[in-house]
């Protein structure tokens, strides 16, 4: 080559430094964010278990106390279906909370992310149950009010 060729300059200006040093500290602080919103999920996906089981727990014994008194009467023959496909939805949410492991009712422990997708994934399992269980209780509240 000869002496007469000029080469730009390979040198950052300040500005491209500055705005490197932006974007990395914007991605940084982008997924310091989403871990942060992610366990916040898990912990509160630990909290809604627990709660659930509690309400779970009193409330089937609510409505085996009310199919009880419906299945020894003479009533209806739709009320005693209506009250046997709550109890059945009831022992199905039931047979789910009993069968779970306690470390999911382990608030102590701090979740790590697999684990929380566990916690996520009962949580959900647990909230289509309580929808299930709280139709087919309110078809037998329709039917007893009937």
């Amino acid at each position: 080559m000869d002496g007469n060729t000029i080469y730009p300059p390979c040198e950052d200006s300040p500005l491209s430094i500055t705005s490197n040093i932006i974007g990395i500290l914007t991605f940084a602080f982008a997924i310091t964010a989403a871990l942060i919103y992610r366990f916040s999920l898990v912990r509160k996906a630990a909290a809604e278990l627990q709660f659930m089981n509690r309400e779970t727990r009193m409330r089937y014994e609510m409505i085996r106390y009310k199919v009880n008194r419906i299945l020894e009467s003479n009533d209806v023959d739709k009320i005693r279906d209506a009250a046997t496909q709550t109890m059945e939805t009831a022992q199905e949410l039931m047979y789910l909370i009993d069968n779970l492991d306690p470390a999911f009712f382990d608030s102590t422990k701090r979740a790590t992310l697999g684990f929380g997708v566990k916690y996520m994934i009962m949580r959900d399992r647990l909230k289509v149950m309580s929808e299930r269980f709280n139709s087919a209780n309110s078809l037998l509240n329709d039917m007893i009010d009937t």
